[in-house]
C-alpha cells in the first residue's frame, strides 16, 4: 500500500488555451492579410522598408526592455506576489529607461543604416518601449494562466481598433510611414492597458535580491536567447536596409511576411500554449516525447503543403491582391517558401528546450544562426534580394538539422522516429504541389486573371492537404482535437486511417514507434474513485476480485468514514490521497488519466466507481481474463456498458450492511424503456432512461417531441463548440437531461488512450459485446448523500443532479421505487433476453470451446 497525491492532467486546459488560440489566430491572419494588402495599396514599398529598418533597432530594445522575465514568470513552478512585484518593477523602470536611450540614440541609429529619415521614425516609436514595459508581467500571467480567451480578445482588439484603424486612417490622408508608426504604437498602447485591466497583479514597487536571483536565473538567459534570435531573425533586414536601399527591403519584407504569416500565428499558438504546459510537465520525460512528437507531425503536415502552395502561386497572389508595384517580391518569396517548413519545424525544437530550462544550449545555436544570416546575407546582397533569401533559407536549414539534434538529445528520441512522423507531411506536399502545378497551368493557358488563378489553385491544392490533416487527426493521440471536429470530419478522418491487421497495433511509446502483439496479459488492474464508500467497499472489493482482478488503485478524495483506513489495510490495494476539488479534477476524470498512465499502460483495466459492478454475457461461469483473451485475440480495445441503476422496493425500507451481497438489498431494475441516440464521442452512443428518470425526471418523458429535439439541439452545440459550453442560457437548459448510461469500463490502456469524461474515451475498437454496470446508488444511504453532495456543488452543472433528487426525497421520504416495469436480477442471461446486453456469437463460441474444454480434462 502507497499513499501519494494523485497527479492533475492539463490536457483540457491546454486544448481549450489551443482552441482560443487557433480562432484568434485565423482571425488574426485575415486580419493581417487585408489590413497588410489595404496598407500596401496605400503606400509604397519605400515606407514599408524605412519602417522595418526603425523596427529592426526598436524590436531589440524592446527585448532587452522586458529582460526575458515574462518567459521567467511563465516558466517558474513556485510564483509568489513577491516574485510578480518584483518582475513588474524590474520591467517598468527597465522599459523607460531603454526607451530614453533608444530615442537619445536615434540619429546614431540612423547614421548605422544610412538613412537620416530613420532618426525622427526611431525617436517616435520608442514610446512603445516604455508602454510595453508595464504590461509583460500581465502577458505572462495570462499565458500561465492558459487564459488565450482573453488574449485573443486583447489581441484581436487591439490590430483592429489600434494598429489597422489607426494606420488605415492616416494612410489614406497620405501621412506615407507615419501611418505605420502611429498605428503600431496605438495597438501597443491598448494591448497593454487591456492586459493590465484584466490580470491586476500586484503593483507595489519591490526588488528583492532573493527574487531576482529567481527569476533572471531563467530570464537572463531567455532574455539573451531572444535577442541573438532577434538578431538572426533581423540580421538580412539591416542588410538589405543599410546596403540596398528602403525599396528593396520594403519589397524583402512584404515576401518574408507574407511566407511567414500562415506559420507564424500557428507556431504563436503552439509556443504560447505548449511552452506553459510543456513547462508543468518538464519531470515527465515520456510525456514530453509524446507531446513533441504529437506537435511536429501536425505542424508538419499543416506547414509542408501550405509552403508548396504559396511558392506555386507566388505570381499571382503578389499581383492580385498588393498589385504590379511589388512584382520584386515574388523571386524572394518563392525562395523562401522552400525554408518555410523547416522553420515552422525547428520552432517546436526550441518550446521543449526552453521549457525544460535549457535556455543556454539553445542561446549557443542563435549565436551560431545570426552570424550565419548575417554572414549569408552579405554575401547574398550580391546578388540581389534573391541571394539573400537563398542565404537565409541554407541558415534556416541549419538551425532545422541543428536545433533537431539539441532537443532529439535531450528527450531521446531517435533521429529515424522524428524524421518518420515528418513522412506523411512531406507526402502530402508532393501531392498538393501536383494539384497546385497542375490547376495553374491550365488557367494560365486560358489567361485568367490572377485572382481567379490564386482562388482556384488554393481550392485545387485544398483537397490533397485536406485529406492529408484529415488523415493526421485519424491517429491515436489526437483525439482531443479530434473531437472539436464537426461530425463530418470526424467521421472521415476515422474512414481515412485504416487500422493494423490482425492482433497488432502500432503505438507511439518513450519516444519511439513500437509494435506489439495484443497476446501478452499482464495484471488486470481495477481503478476507481472513493469518497465516504465504507458501506459498499468489501462488496466492491470482493466482487472484482472474484472476476479476476489482481490488483485496485484507488483515488481517496478526502473521506471521513474510515475508507481510506480500510482501504489502507488490503494488500492488493494501492491507495491514493488527495485533497484536489473533485470538480477541478473534472468530476474525477483528470485523476483516473493520471492514474491509469502511470499504472495502467499495457495492462487491460477496468474502472468503475466504488458502487458500480461489472458483469458481463455469461460472467458467472467465465472470468473477467477469459474474455479479455477472447477481446486480444479478435483486436477488441475496449467494452461498452450500460449504466443499470438497482434499487430496492422503497428506500426507507432498506437495510444494508457493509459487507452483504447487494443484490439480495437493492434486486430491481427497470427493464426499460432506455433512449439511445448517436453521438462523435466513442462509444458512439448516449443511452438514458431507467429509474433515475422514471422517479426523479419524470416530466421529461411527457414533453413534446419538437421541445426533446431543441433540448437536444442545445445539448449539441454546448458540448461541440467549445465557445458556448459556459454560456449560462444552455446550461440551464442542459440541466433538464436526466443521467447519461453510456460507460466503458474495461479497456486496455496506452499512451494514447484517455478518458474525456466518466462516459466518453478516445476511439477504441470495441467488442461487439456489451456488458453492465450493476449500479448501487439507490441504498438507504442515498437522501443523505444527495443532501451532502447538493451542499457541496462539486458534481456536474454545480450538483444541480443531486438538488433534484434532494428535492424530491425531501417532499417523499418514503418513496416507493418499484413499478409495474420492474424486473427481479436473475442474471446475465435474463439481461441479453431483455435485450440491455448483447452476447455475441464469437464470445459465445468461445465460451462454449472452454466449457468443452474443461469437460474432456
Amino acid at each position: 500500500m502507497t499513499t501519494t497525491p494523485a497527479a492533475d492532467s492539463l490536457t483540457t486546459r491546454t486544448i481549450q488555451a489551443a482552441q482560443w488560440r487557433a480562432v484568434g489566430a485565423i482571425v488574426n491572419v485575415v486580419s493581417q492579410l487585408v489590413v497588410g494588402v489595404l496598407l500596401a495599396r496605400a503606400l509604397i514599398p519605400a515606407d514599408f522598408g524605412l519602417a522595418a529598418l526603425a523596427y529592426v533597432v526598436l524590436g531589440f530594445a524592446q527585448l532587452l526592455g522586458g529582460l526575458g522575465l515574462g518567459d521567467a514568470v511563465v516558466q517558474r513552478e513556485e510564483l509568489t506576489d513577491r516574485h510578480i512585484r518584483t518582475a513588474f518593477t524590474s520591467t517598468v523602470v527597465v522599459g523607460v529607461a531603454m526607451a530614453a536611450a533608444t530615442a537619445a540614440a536615434a540619429p546614431v541609429c540612423a547614421a548605422v543604416v544610412s538613412d537620416a529619415r530613420v532618426a525622427s521614425v526611431l525617436a517616435v516609436m520608442s514610446v512603445g518601449i516604455a508602454i510595453r514595459g508595464s504590461a509583460v508581467v500581465a502577458e505572462a500571467l495570462l499565458r500561465r494562466r492558459l487564459d488565450f480567451k482573453c488574449q485573443f480578445l486583447i489581441d484581436t482588439g487591439s490590430y483592429l481598433g489600434g494598429y489597422g484603424g489607426v494606420a488605415l486612417t492616416l494612410a489614406l490622408q497620405r501621412y506615407g510611414v507615419w501611418s505605420l508608426v502611429w498605428g503600431g504604437i496605438a495597438q501597443t498602447l491598448i494591448a497593454s492597458i487591456a492586459q493590465f485591466a484584466v490580470v491586476r497583479h500586484p503593483t507595489r514597487p519591490l526588488l528583492a535580491s532573493r527574487e531576482l536571483h529567481d527569476l533572471f536565473g531563467f530570464g537572463l538567459g531567455s532574455a539573451v536567447s531572444g535577442c541573438v534570435n532577434y538578431v538572426a531573425l533581423n540580421g538580412d533586414y539591416f542588410v538589405i536596409g543599410r546596403w540596398m536601399g528602403a525599396v528593396n527591403l520594403g519589397l524583402y519584407t512584404r515576401a518574408y511576411g507574407l511566407m511567414n504569416l500562415p506559420h507564424t500565428y500557428a507556431a504563436r499558438i503552439v509556443s504560447l500554449v505548449m511552452f506553459p504546459a510543456f513547462a508543468r510537465v518538464q519531470g515527465d520525460a515520456a510525456r514530453l516525447r509524446h507531446g513533441y512528437l504529437l506537435l511536429t507531425r501536425f505542424v508538419a503536415m499543416v506547414a509542408a503543403p501550405g509552403m508548396a502552395t504559396l511558392g506555386i502561386v507566388a505570381p499571382h497572389i503578389i499581383r492580385s491582391l498588393y498589385g504590379p508595384q511589388w512584382a520584386g517580391a515574388v523571386a524572394p518569396l518563392q525562395i523562401l517558401c522552400v525554408a518555410g517548413y523547416f522553420r515552422a519545424v525547428y520552432h517546436l525544437g526550441g518550446i521543449v528546450v526552453r521549457s525544460v530550462g535549457r535556455v543556454y544550449g539553445e542561446m549557443w545555436l542563435q549565436v551560431i544562426y545570426a552570424c550565419a544570416i548575417i554572414g549569408g546575407a552579405l554575401v547574398g546582397s550580391r546578388y540581389g534580394i534573391s541571394g539573400v533569401a537563398v542565404a537565409v533559407s541554407l541558415a534556416i536549414v541549419f538551425m532545422y538539422v541543428a536545433t533537431g539534434r539539441l532537443v532529439l538529445r535531450l528527450t531521446g528520441i531517435p533521429w529515424g522516429v522524428y524524421l518518420s512522423v515528418q513522412l506523411g507531411a512531406l507526402v502530402t506536399a508532393s501531392t498538393t504541389c501536383g494539384f497546385a502545378v497542375a490547376a495553374r497551368l491550365l488557367l494560365e493557358r486560358r489567361q485568367e486573371s490572377s485572382a481567379t488563378i490564386t482562388f482556384i489553385v488554393v481550392a485545387a491544392a485544398a483537397i490533397p492537404w485536406t485529406v492529408g490533416l484529415l488523415w493526421t487527426l485519424g491517429e491515436p493521440g489526437f483525439e482531443p482535437l479530434r473531437v472539436l471536429l464537426p461530425s463530418f470530419a470526424v467521421s472521415l478522418a476515422g474512414k481515412l486511417r485504416a487500422r493494423q491487421p490482425g492482433g497488432w497495433s502500432a503505438r507511439t511509446a518513450k519516444g519511439s514507434v513500437i509494435v506489439e502483439r495484443r497476446e501478452t496479459i499482464r495484471e488486470i488492474r481495477a481503478f476507481s474513485k472513493c469518497r465516504n464508500e465504507r458501506l459498499r467497499l468489501p462488496a466492491f472489493l470482493a466482487h472484482y476480485r472474484r472476476l479476476g482482478v489482481n490488483r485496485f488503485f484507488i483515488v481517496d478524495n478526502e473521506s471521513s468514514d474510515g475508507s481510506y483506513e480500510y482501504l489502507a489495510r488490503q494488500e492488493d490495494v494501492r491507495v491514493h490521497r488527495t485533497a484536489q476539488r473533485f470538480s477541478e479534477a473534472r468530476g474525477g476524470t483528470d485523476w483516473m488519466n493520471a492514474m491509469l498512465d502511470e499504472f495502467g499502460v499495457g495492462s487491460w483495466c477496468v474502472t468503475a466507481d466504488i458502487d458500480e459492478l461489472l458483469v458481463f454475457p455469461g460472467s458467472e461461469e467465465a472470468s473477467l481474463r477469459t474474455f479479455i483473451e477472447y477481446c486480444d485475440h479478435n483486436g477488441y480495445e475496449a467494452l461498452s456498458c450500460l449504466l443499470l441503476d438497482l434499487y430496492p422496493e422503497r428506500l426507507s425500507a432498506c437495510r444494508y450492511h457493509s459487507g452483504d451481497d447487494l443484490l439480495e438489498a437493492a434486486p430491481f431494475y427497470d427493464a426499460g424503456p432506455y433512449r439511445k441516440s448517436p453521438t462523435d464521442l466513442c462509444p458512439g452512443v448516449v443511452i438514458r432512461g431507467g429509474v433515475r428518470e422514471r422517479v426523479f425526471y419524470a416530466g421529461l418523458r411527457s414533453r413534446r417531441a419538437g421541445a426533446r429535439a431543441w433540448d437536444a439541439l442545445l445539448e449539441q452545440l454546448a458540448h461541440r463548440s467549445f465557445m458556448f459550453r459556459d454560456a449560462s442560457a444552455l446550461r440551464a437548459r442542459r440541466q433538464r437531461d436526466p443521467p447519461c448510461l453510456t460507460k466503458v469500463p474495461v479497456i486496455r490502456w496506452d499512451r494514447e488512450s484517455k478518458y474525456l469524461s466518466s462516459h466518453w474515451i478516445t476511439p477504441k475498437v470495441l467488442a461487439p459485446d456489451t456488458g453492465i454496470l450493476l449500479h448501487f446508488k439507490l441504498l438507504q444511504d442515498f437522501h443523505e448523500r444527495a443532501v451532502t453532495e447538493a451542499a457541496r456543488g462539486e458534481h456536474y452543472e454545480g450538483a444541480s443532479e443531486y438538488r433534484r433528487y434532494a428535492e424530491r426525497l425531501a417532499s417523499d421520504p418514503d418513496l416507493e421505487l418499484v413499478y409495474e416495469g420492474s424486473v427481479r436480477f436473475k442474471g446475465t442471461s435474463q439481461l441479453v433476453g431483455l435485450g440491455l446486453m448483447h452476447d455475441s456469437a464469437g464470445w459465445v463460441a468461445t465460451r462454449n470451446e472452454r466449457r468443452l474444454r474443461a469437460t474432456q480434462e
